[in-house]
């Protein structure tokens, strides 16, 4: 306690807080994960207003940074995995926008092709996954098509496991290259950015963002 009789404020509160980066990005500049999202106008309004995250929201990103730091630790010491890079660059340009990504983890598997692992932590409380979430396909197939590598995992790594101990504790899902996504992705990107110069929002695209876990549901229904 204070000497007010307060609450000693939080450590880590204000650790992330204090080092959470923000800045201000070009305009022909988007994130990977603006076109691989299950929605086009949630990006739209975060490129416009850049809502700053709450502190919920940076905590449960931070504690998900720590559970991927310790998955890498993993993969390194397997003794048939070497890890070549963690946070590569995926980028893709052309002469009116650029996108900006970077995959969790690149390997090589028994001095075999390159392979990325694309980690993701979730809560998951009775069964696990049956498969991927199509926004995480999607990321790692941009980073699989921009690296020109063929073959990928995604990483599931179930965080309710780490508190009681129980449930399957991970999950990988292999996934090959898709050029058909990848031109799918790159048209979404044509879209956003179309969008964005007109400023007009794009096409409301329901989905699960849209049960209150979206900054912008003020905004999308106002419009």
């Amino acid at each position: 306690m204070t000497e007010n009789n307060q609450p000693e404020p939080s450590w880590v509160d204000e650790d992330i807080q204090k080092n959470h980066r923000t800045f201000n990005r070009r305009k022909d500049l988007l994130w990977t994960t603006e076109i691989t999202g299950p929605c086009l106008r949630s990006a739209f309004y975060d490129h416009k207003y850049g809502k700053k995250p709450s502190t919920e929201s940076l905590r449960v990103f931070n504690a998900g940074r720590v559970l991927e730091s310790w998955w890498i630790d993993l993969l390194e010491r397997r003794k048939d995995i070497e890890v070549i890079r963690e946070d590569m660059p995926c980028r893709h340009i052309n002469s009116f926008y650029r996108i900006h990504g970077r995959a969790d983890v690149v390997i090589q598997r028994d001095l075999g092709n390159l392979e990325v692992h694309e980690i993701k932590t979730i809560k998951c409380f009775g069964s696990f996954l049956e498969e991927p979430k199509p926004e995480h396909v999607n990321q790692l197939q941009f980073y699989l098509n921009t690296l020109g590598i063929e073959k990928g995992h995604i990483d599931y790594i179930n965080k309710q496991t780490f508190i009681n101990g129980y449930n399957k504790i991970d999950k990988k899902f292999e996934i090959n290259r898709n050029k058909r996504t990848y031109k799918k992705l790159l048209k979404r990107a044509h879209t956003l950015f179309g969008a964005l110069l007109v400023d007009i929002p794009p096409s409301k695209e329901e989905c699960w963002k849209c049960k209150g876990y979206c900054q912008y549901i003020s905004e999308c229904q106002s419009r």
